[in-house]
């Protein structure tokens, strides 16, 4: 069952912070394109990912969706980036 993915974007610092399911505490890994993963403190499944930089890299065709799937993320998140990449006026709602 997929799991709600809630987002929100800070248009001044250009960062896109998602997360999935119901908050809870996590580790951060960080990783390339400015990506960071968060992964619960016990399961160590990914309940969250904060992008930096999201909409200049979207402008600049980075690979973001590539890469998170060879992260293992789940789809949920990788549908709403898909999504947000492909309009970013979706950001700004």
């Amino acid at each position: 069952m997929k799991k709600p993915v809630k987002y929100s974007y800070d248009k001044t610092s250009d960062v896109l912070y998602l997360s999935v399911g119901v908050p809870k505490p996590a580790n951060t890994e960080v990783k390339k394109y400015g990506i960071m993963v968060r992964r619960d403190t016990i399961t160590s499944d990914i309940v969250g990912v904060t992008i930096i930089d999201f909409r200049y890299q979207v402008q600049h065709d980075v690979p973001i969706p590539d890469y998170l799937g060879k992260l293992s993320m789940p789809p949920e998140i990788i549908d709403v980036i898909k999504k947000l990449s492909s309009d970013p006026s979706q950001l700004n709602k």
